[in-house]
């Protein structure tokens, strides 16, 4: 959706222009079940880093390249507020 993509990339949401990137830094990795895990890092969006957990499913077993850092599969999932990275569009409805 064109007009969606636009709006949220611009300096009233994301600020894209701005903050061209999010990111996401592993700090650790934790099995949770059968083919599950919990990644725990940093995310930095809008500027703003926080420690956030990602809900890992479908992951192979984690497995180190050759420089030593691990490398694991799967489908990542989390819940965060976007007002608690800045990210807000409508200081009245937010509120």
């Amino acid at each position: 959706e064109p007009k969606r993509d636009e709006h949220l990339k611009a300096p009233d949401f994301l600020d894209a222009a701005k903050y061209p990137t999010i990111t996401f830094k592993s700090k650790s990795v934790a099995a949770a079940g059968a083919d599950k895990f919990k990644v725990t890092g940093d995310l930095t969006m809008h500027g703003v880093t926080k420690e956030v957990v990602l809900d890992v499913e479908g992951a192979t077993t984690p497995t180190a390249d050759p420089w030593g850092n691990q490398k694991l599969g799967g489908v990542a999932k989390t819940r965060l507020n976007r007002q608690d990275f800045g990210v807000s569009f409508n200081k009245t409805l937010d509120n």
